[in-house]
């Protein structure tokens, strides 16, 4: 039996949208652990994420994405080969798009020893992924960003749904999610 080296944080609001990122993860070729973390600071749910995990690394992603089938398996090969501490995914605007947005919260992988010494600003509402490589920099940690690790963000989806829409539709889409994915539910 494989031992699970990584972990998957996902702040998430329960948009429609996860259902997508959850089954996106569950045909990578690796098999992580998946944290999701309910809540509206997503800064706060990335660290409460991250120190519920007891895996080797931690990709931190967001509840509106598609993770690529062979992404896990394309970080962690840039991780070793490179011998890096944090790999920034190449996140993609839509299937069809050819936005990319090099720095971006919706795909950080990094060792899990790297969140003993920095956390993410939980007084940072918007570009909280942006400060957070910063103190990458300040503190001399080995990045990169690849071309390799592939996650389409799919705004064009989440960004229809309305705070209250959402408030309504909480309690079905959580019942689904108990019933449907227990295992993942944090």
């Amino acid at each position: 039996m494989n031992q699970t080296i990584i972990t998957i944080v996902i702040p998430s609001v329960i948009r429609l949208s996860l259902l997508a990122t959850v089954e996106s993860i569950k045909i990578q070729d690796m098999k992580p652990d998946i944290k999701l973390v309910f809540g509206d600071n997503v800064s706060e749910q990335r660290n409460y994420g991250a120190q519920n995990c007891k895996t080797e690394y931690i990709l931190f992603t967001d509840d509106d994405v598609i993770l690529q089938r062979d992404c896990l398996k394309n970080l962690i090969s840039e991780m070793e080969t490179n011998n890096l501490d944090v790999v920034f995914a190449s996140i993609r605007g839509s299937f069809n798009s050819n936005e990319k947005n090099p720095f971006s919260g919706a795909g950080i992988f990094c060792r899990s020893e790297v969140l003993d010494h920095i956390k993410f600003d939980e007084n940072i509402k918007v570009s909280e992924d942006i400060d957070f490589g910063w103190q990458l920099i300040e503190a001399g940690y080995k990045w990169m960003y690849t071309e390799e690790a592939v996650i389409y963000h799919l705004r064009e989806l989440s960004k229809h749904e309305k705070p209250l829409e959402l408030a309504r539709k909480w309690p079905e889409r959580y019942k689904y999610l108990v019933e449907n994915h227990s295992s993942i539910m944090e």
